[in-house]
């Protein structure tokens, strides 16, 4: 079925308000912390070369609200459609959305008061992962978000390009959508990757690389 004017541009801002806002805080986020491999000091020296900032509330309120918006537009875009896939992604969807939550909640505490610094990202985190019920639940959690991540990036042909990306599209159309698919695949699992061997130097103090 031929989606109308109206819900393919609904489609493609759904899309946008997931991929951009979703991908590009777990590339900036991964690149923040990738400084705690090296220890407490290495990541406090880093945050110090940033001014001592974090991530900066009117970013965050943003990202959040970016998501909200791309959250319910997958419901409103989903209703009266079936298909294994589109339920699997609003499922990872869900689940992700959770985990952001109960992220945001874990480190509530030490976003604000008298004795924040540039290391009490660290500290919490070290804290908390050195517990096997967090850091199962961040494994979880990441791996949620990654992989909703990777499943939106590899539907963007099908969303922007689907005169070629369809079944009556020409071999090359379909070779190069299949490509592009395997790319956002591969990225979804470099990220993954490395929130992975962040996980394992907060949760056992060694790393996996």
């Amino acid at each position: 079925m031929v989606a109308k004017p109206g819900a393919r541009t609904l489609e493609r801002l759904h899309s946008l308000l997931g991929v951009l806002p979703l991908g590009g805080f777990l590339l900036l986020h991964l690149t923040r912390l990738w400084p705690a491999r090296a220890g407490r000091d290495a990541f406090i020296a880093a945050r110090l070369e940033r001014g001592g900032a974090g991530d900066a509330p009117a970013w965050t309120g943003a990202l959040l609200f970016m998501l909200l918006l791309h959250g319910g537009l997958g419901f409103y875009l989903r209703r009266g459609r079936r298909g294994a896939m589109g339920a699997l992604q609003a499922a990872t969807g869900i689940a992700a959305a959770l985990f952001i939550g109960y992220h945001l909640w874990l480190i509530a505490p030490f976003a604000q008061g008298p004795h924040r610094g540039p290391g009490s990202g660290y500290d919490i985190m070290w804290l908390r992962l050195s517990t096997d019920r967090d850091l199962l639940l961040h494994l979880g959690g990441l791996t949620l978000l990654c992989f909703h991540l990777g499943h939106g990036l590899s539907r963007l042909p099908r969303t922007w390009f689907s005169a070629v990306a369809g079944a009556g599209g020409s071999g090359d159309a379909q070779a190069a959508t299949t490509r592009a698919r395997l790319a956002a695949g591969a990225v979804a699992f470099v990220l993954w990757l490395g929130y992975l061997e962040l996980l394992a130097r907060f949760g056992t103090g060694a790393g996996l690389l």
